[in-house]
């Protein structure tokens, strides 16, 4: 999931961990604001993303 994050914008993977049916994964974004997103197990594409602007 970490490249599949980078790929998808997030640089900087903190952490992967598995919550419900997701991979959750703390990440930072390009400008360096966290961010929290959910990949789709079976696609990898991200289900839903939420970014702390700062």
């Amino acid at each position: 999931m970490s490249l599949r994050a980078r790929a998808s914008g997030y640089p900087i993977v903190k952490s992967i961990s598995i919550e419900g049916s997701c991979y959750k994964v703390k990440a930072l974004t390009a400008r360096g604001d966290p961010a929290d997103l959910y990949f789709n197990p079976a696609t990898g594409e991200v289900a839903a993303a939420w970014i702390s602007v700062e």
